[in-house]
């Protein structure tokens, strides 16, 4: 019964590739990491536990049409009219880990 349609289904994927290197000039055991993440459709393979993924949604609000809805980590938008839009993100982390004696 909505007047905004209904999105198909989509799939989302995620690629993550990470090196590390051990045993390093600087000393014994330290180690230099490094990882990074893209991601189509699959917004918390990035984000994961750095930044909560709440969803809240509140029917019949009357606010705008039978619902209001708040995300801060989507997978998809959906716009009037269209369908479902993957939300693409990228990330990357590094770490330097050094043993003092």
């Amino acid at each position: 019964t909505e007047t905004t349609g209904h999105p198909d289904d989509k799939w989302g994927w995620a690629v993550q590739l990470a090196l590390s290197i051990k045993n390093i000039p600087t000393g014994a055991g330290d180690t230099i990491n490094i990882q990074g993440v893209y991601t189509d459709g699959a917004t918390r393979y990035n984000f994961q536990n750095l930044a909560g993924s709440s969803y809240q949604m509140y029917g019949s609000s009357g606010i705008a049409y039978q619902s209001v809805g708040f995300a801060n980590a989507p997978d998809t938008v959906f716009i009037t009219g269209g369908s479902q839009e993957t939300v693409k993100t990228w990330g990357f982390r590094g770490a330097y880990t050094h043993n003092w004696d």
